[in-house]
């Protein structure tokens, strides 16, 4: 029995070296796919800035490249003191992996306190790309191509298009021939799209902010566990260093 105790207890910190190893990789893993992302959103920057601007959305793409370049450090340390046992290097990927559990948790707190000024802006950015279409040919495509997409009208309905232009467009229209043959269409006829645009863009949103939370909470779970084993590992090399001092001494 006092055998067998030794060999569990190193059975264990193998499987906690292994299970430290393999979250690593899928820190590092995890990494380039946040990398990606932001290059992408980047890439279509110009989809949707008739809504919030270039700068509002490559603020976001370039904090996903950010957060994804230091979970891809996070996520190699932690694979080195998986592999070297080295208790230093183990001490800094648990410091690193504490910190970006504390940055995540602090910028989904401002995600989500921060949603009404965010509309409010997105609202405000909209009719203000509105007034700018009136004299900039990009601007009227991009603007009339996102109504379209998006299936909406306007900054706050067929309201905001008529005060600003005396007609209706025919891109807020379910059939455009339709609208466009017919200019006398009352602002509450079915014909024309019954969202503003960025009721469209939050309710798109939406759809896809369950599966989002929830790989969030599942990557936020992968990492505290990540970091259960790092501790581990650390304080069992740790021992093993005190107890080498201890018999070199003797």
């Amino acid at each position: 029995m006092d055998d067998s105790m030794p060999k569990r207890r190193i059975e264990s910190f193998r499987i906690c070296k292994l299970l430290l190893l393999f979250f690593n990789i899928g820190n590092v893993l995890v990494a380039v796919t946040l990398v990606f992302v932001g290059a992408a959103l980047i890439q279509h920057v110009n989809k949707y800035d008739v809504f919030i601007g270039s700068r509002s959305v490559y603020g976001p793409a370039s904090a996903v490249i950010v957060a994804g370049l230091l979970l891809f450090a996070v996520g190699i340390i932690g694979c080195w003191g998986a592999i070297a046992e080295k208790p230093r290097v183990l001490m800094v990927f648990i410091i690193l992996q504490i910190v970006t559990l504390l940055i995540e948790i602090v910028g989904g707190g401002v995600a989500i306190s921060s949603e009404g000024s965010v509309r409010a802006h997105v609202t405000t950015s909209f009719w203000n790309s509105m007034k700018q279409s009136l004299t900039d040919a990009d601007r009227n495509k991009a603007i009339h191509k996102v109504q379209q997409d998006l299936m909406c009208c306007g900054s706050n309905g067929t309201d905001s298009w008529h005060w600003l232009l005396g007609k209706i467009p025919p891109s807020c229209c379910h059939n455009q021939s339709y609208c466009m043959q017919n200019i006398s269409i009352p602002l509450d006829s079915d014909a024309y799209f019954d969202k503003n645009c960025p009721d469209s863009l939050y309710d798109t949103l939406k759809k896809y902010s369950i599966p989002v939370s929830a790989v969030c909470i599942a990557f936020a779970l992968f990492q505290i566990f990540d970091l259960v084993f790092a501790v581990v590992v650390y304080r069992k090399k740790t021992k093993d260093i005190r107890y080498e001092q201890l018999a070199a001494m003797a």
